[in-house]
């Protein structure tokens, strides 16, 4: 199915963090609000926020004769737009809801290590929500 148009919780919160931290019980603290949504954990994202610096520094290594860096995109653009795309998914499912707000559960792949915890975190925090 094309899509043609799609919303975007202006306000959403992404819970992110090592397995075994607490991250069930916060998403599932924050999801008895009325206006929050909390899905089934994800395994995706994680490797996904892993991969997207690694695919910025793959599509923009030849300078201007890549896409990317031929258009002056920067890295906090490329990683702005893979977060409204997650963003928009989530907003945009059946049994989603378009509200103000929604709480989702992710926990980090088991391979991550700290150093990728902690980057994880700050994309999170600056692109996602």
């Amino acid at each position: 199915m094309p899509i043609k148009s799609v919303s975007i919780c202006p306000n959403p919160i992404f819970v992110v963090g090592c397995p075994r931290s607490g991250t069930s019980v916060l998403a599932h603290s924050l999801a008895r609000h009325s206006q929050m949504w909390l899905g089934p954990e994800s395994d995706y994202i994680a490797p996904l926020a892993c991969l997207a610096k690694e695919l910025y520094t793959f599509g923009t290594q030849r300078g201007e004769l890549h896409w990317l860096s031929n258009q002056g995109v920067t890295l906090d653009e490329f990683l702005e737009y893979i977060g409204l795309g997650i963003n928009a998914l989530y907003t945009n499912r059946p049994d989603g809801c378009i509200c103000e707000q929604f709480a989702y559960l992710s926990n980090l792949a088991v391979y991550a290590n700290s150093s990728d915890i902690t980057e994880l975190g700050e994309i999170a925090a600056e692109y996602i929500i």
